[in-house]
Parts: structure tokens; C-alpha cells; sequence
């Protein structure tokens, strides 16, 4: 027989259709016209369901919606389901669609009965994995915000626990940041030492059910060319440079950086357009940006307008006009400051 199967697990929401074999649970899954082979399916701590002698029974009926996880197998030209994994059915008592909050996780610790014993059930939570204290056995914080429950050790949906202890613990799939669904029971756990409890609340015998992954830290450069990317490259006032970044001029004199402001000389009338190189530093990052200082317009081209017109304009980013009006002041003979 020929069979190549997926490395990676799949997400699969649909309708059970037949139930092709009770003993082993193997099922077809639809969705309209379309249907696939479920061969065989676990709940998350592994443990299969079906009514052979020692399986769990059968959770769900033809007709009933089932979410699950799995894997991809081509067997002789046959596409097939192949380790699944049941995570949500109406008559299972399970559901990952709405897991618990890390804060929702510490309300049930609190309320159990006892200290230092499992829940009786199981339950989804969410949160972000925090730091990994112990990799050898994979406890970690499970985190939201200033929340935090401690998850004391994991497995895989097989039933392998993650960690570093030896060959019989497979790799942490996830890391600090990740935000992760953990199938688990709870625990209070209190440690007494002299007169003195320490309570801390834990996850314990834990599935992990999904990783998404954190959003990649941009590097030095990704960061510098998205700060360029906003900037004009045609100005004609000063303007301000962005506080992280080190910037120099190392072309042309018609900027001058001064504490983190871009001074800008613009040329005169009938002259050429200045262009200007700054270059911005970040970290390891490096980058030039060409800047082109505008010349102030001929008068001859400027617009005219009257008074009423020039106060409605908007930020003109400077735009020279012509403006007529009587003069009503003389405010400043020096610098020829008057009121019109």
C-alpha cells in the first residue's frame, strides 16, 4: 500500500456523515457535496474513541457539526484524515471556540475545593506564552496582560510531552510571545514551608491545541525604511526628524540639522531647486534619503488674493502669495511690520 501523510496538522469544521466502522470511530466528514475519510480520531489527551473494548465510545452522531485537528494522508490515490483530533462536538462537553481567559482560568482555581488536586474536568484556555522557566520540562507562564497562571508541563496532541529531559520528550513547538489554546485541569497549588503557604495557580496535564505564532520583531532596517517611507521628499519649511534615528547631512547645504529639526534654507527666486542627502542611522541600519529643497516661486507666478481669501486658506506648507489690502497700521518701521 502507498500512503504519504501531511507534516503539518489542519483545522477541519464540517458534518459527520456515515459512521463507516463504530469499533474504530472511522467516519466521513461533509461539507455539501463534498466529503473526506476521518480515520480513526483521539480526544486531547489522546485516548480513542470508538466502541472497541477500552476505546471512549462514541461521542457524536451522522448529522452532527464536529470541529477537529488532523492530518493530511494520501493512501493509494485516497485523500483521508488520519490523526484526529476531536475539539469541539455537542454531545463531547468540549469547546475551543470560546476557551477561558488566563484571569477566567485563576477565577476557577480559586473556587475549587481543594488544594494541591486536579479539577475534576477539563477546560480550554487562551493566553500568551510568558516565560519559559523550565525547559527541561516545559513549565512556563501562561499570561494576559498583568494575569498569569502557571503551565506545569505539556504534551502534544499524541500524548508526547514537551521538554529537554531526554530522548522521550519531544522540542517545544512554541515560544514567549506565541499565544497558545492549552486543553488542561486546573490546580490549586499551596506549599507550605515553616508558617508559611505559597499558593500558585497551575494547568496541569496539559494538551497543547493551537500555537499562533508572535508577529516577527522588525530589524533595524525594516524599521528605517518604514521612518523614510513617511517623509517628503520635497519640502519647502522646516520640519521635524524622527527621534530614533541619528541623522546627518552629508550632501548639500540647504538643510542644517539642529536638536532633532530639520532647518530648511530655501533658495531664491529664479534659482534652482537645493537637493540635500541625509543620512539616517538605526542600530546596525544605515540609509540615505534625497531631499529636495523647493526654491521660493517668482513673485510673478505668485497667486493673488484678498484678505478674506488668504485667512481661508488652509496650511499653505509654504506657499507665497500676493496679498492686497489697505494698510490700517505700522506696527514695526525696522522690520516692516504692518497691520492691513
Amino acid at each position: 500500500a502507498s500512503k504519504e501523510t501531511s507534516t503539518e496538522t489542519y483545522y477541519f469544521y464540517g458534518t459527520v456523515g456515515e459512521i463507516t466502522n463504530e469499533s474504530y470511530c472511522n467516519f466521513n466528514l461533509v461539507d455539501g457535496d463534498d466529503s473526506i475519510l476521518v480515520y480513526g480520531i483521539n480526544n486531547a489527551e489522546g485516548k480513542r474513541y470508538g466502541t472497541k473494548d477500552g476505546f471512549l465510545g462514541i461521542p457524536f452522531k451522522t448529522g452532527d457539526r464536529v470541529f477537529m485537528s488532523g492530518k493530511l494522508q494520501n493512501y493509494n490515490g485516497t485523500l483521508e484524515i488520519v490523526q484526529a483530533v476531536l475539539l469541539e462536538a455537542p454531545e463531547a462537553g468540549t469547546s475551543i471556540v470560546n476557551p477561558m481567559t488566563v484571569e477566567q482560568a485563576i477565577e476557577k482555581c480559586t473556587a475549587l475545593k481543594q488544594d494541591n488536586t486536579d479539577s475534576e474536568d477539563k477546560y480550554y484556555v487562551i493566553g500568551t506564552v510568558g516565560e519559559i522557566y523550565n525547559t527541561k520540562y516545559c513549565n512556563f507562564y501562561l499570561v494576559n496582560g498583568e494575569n498569569s497562571i502557571t503551565v506545569y508541563g505539556l504534551m502534544n496532541s499524541e500524548g508526547v510531552k514537551f521538554g529537554t529531559k531526554d530522548e522521550t520528550y519531544t522540542a517545544i513547538t512554541f515560544k514567549t510571545g506565541d499565544v497558545v489554546v492549552i486543553y488542561a485541569n486546573l490546580q490549586r497549588f499551596v506549599k507550605t514551608s515553616g508558617e508559611t503557604n505559597t499558593t500558585t495557580n497551575e494547568l496541569t496535564n496539559g494538551t497543547l491545541i493551537s500555537v499562533t505564532e508572535a508577529p516577527a520583531e522588525p530589524t533595524d532596517a525594516e524599521k528605517l525604511a518604514a521612518i523614510i517611507a513617511k517623509m517628503s521628499t520635497e519640502v519647502t519649511a522646516d520640519f521635524n526628524l524622527d527621534e530614533t534615528v541619528t541623522w546627518t547631512v552629508t550632501s548639500g547645504s540647504a538643510i542644517v540639522i539642529t536638536n532633532g529639526k530639520a532647518v530648511v534654507t530655501r533658495p531664491a527666486a529664479g534659482e534652482q531647486d537645493a537637493t540635500v542627502v541625509l543620512t539616517a542611522t538605526l542600530g546596525e541600519a544605515t540609509q540615505t534619503v534625497t531631499i529636495t529643497v523647493k526654491a521660493i516661486p517668482s513673485t510673478d507666478n505668485y497667486e493673488t488674493l484678498t484678505l478674506a481669501e488668504f485667512l481661508a486658506k488652509a496650511d499653505s506648507n509654504g506657499t507665497f502669495y500676493k496679498i492686497s489690502g489697505v494698510v490700517v497700521n505700522v506696527k514695526d518701521t525696522t522690520f516692516g511690520n504692518i497691520y492691513i
